[in-house]
């Protein structure tokens, strides 16, 4: 978010929500730039670091494999990140002064909204079967015994809560966002 983009913003005709999708996408294709590009120069320049690495891992696909799921992994943060400080930004458009400091809070207390929704709509996704991830990240061609199981029912009442944060930010931005003169 850029100040002297609001303007440019608020006159598009098309809905709240597609905007703050766009933004989030427009993130997450910047996030997937500089994730290749550091990937590649860690290739390119670290041959000593890379030698280390090839006697210790199981070969090259393990690595693609596990190298996509920690790009995943990242690309929700930042998305998750993303729509909380999208809303915090357009709440604080709302209000004539303090705007700093409403932004601040609306940030903490989204965060805080995610986490209890999270809680409250765990029950509902307890029917998901636990993911094995040392079969899922093929863990045991390290090393046999590792167990690494994870039951996704809480991170999907985060990710569910999250996006009702997306359209909610859209909505405010399309109806009750004015432009301060």
């Amino acid at each position: 978010w850029r100040e002297d983009t609001v303007y440019t913003l608020l006159v598009l005709p098309v809905p709240g929500w597609q905007v703050m999708l766009a933004k989030l996408a427009s993130l997450l294709v910047e996030y997937s730039v500089l994730f290749t590009a550091a990937v590649g120069g860690t290739f390119l320049f670290s041959s000593g670091l890379m030698d280390e690495l090839w006697e210790v891992i199981p070969g090259s696909g393990w690595l693609a494999w596990n190298v996509l799921w920690v790009y995943v992994t990242g690309a929700l943060i930042l998305g998750a990140v993303a729509v909380h400080v999208q809303l915090a930004f357009v709440v604080s458009k709302m209000v004539g002064r303090l705007q700093g400091l409403v932004a601040l809070w609306v940030l903490i207390l989204s965060t805080w909204l995610v986490d209890r929704a999270a809680v409250l709509l765990e029950p509902l996704f307890r029917w998901l079967p636990t993911i094995r991830l040392h079969e899922l990240l093929q863990l045991n061609k390290v090393n046999p015994g590792i167990i690494f199981e994870w039951q996704p029912a809480g991170q999907i009442g985060a990710v569910v809560a999250t996006a009702g944060l997306l359209l909610l930010t859209g909505f405010l931005f399309e109806h009750f966002v004015e432009i301060n003169g």
